[in-house]
């Protein structure tokens, strides 16, 4: 299922939030020692913090259409990276 179809106006809140946690942490762990080595053999272009950081810049317009906000980072329960811009409006 795609997050926009899992953000639509008739899931519930909790839902729409589990979807969006579900798909963060589809992109990896953040500087984790398996991210650093996929990334140093060629599995993988870029480090999970880069995915992640364009992940949520790329959703947002999809999570405010569907009258959500994004909850303080701790209470989402993924790795993000530290210096991720986390807009709470």
């Amino acid at each position: 299922m795609r997050l926009a179809d899992t953000c639509g106006t008739g899931s519930s809140p909790a839902a729409r939030m589990a979807a969006i946690a579900s798909s963060v942490r589809l992109r990896g762990r953040p500087g984790s020692e398996g991210n650093r080595y996929a990334v140093s053999v060629g599995l993988k272009k870029r480090d999970s913090a880069d995915c992640i950081k364009d992940y949520v810049k790329d959703i947002l317009p999809a999570v405010r259409e569907a009258g959500l906000k994004l909850p303080p980072k701790d209470r989402l329960a993924v790795d993000l990276p530290d210096d991720i811009e986390w807009p709470l409006d």
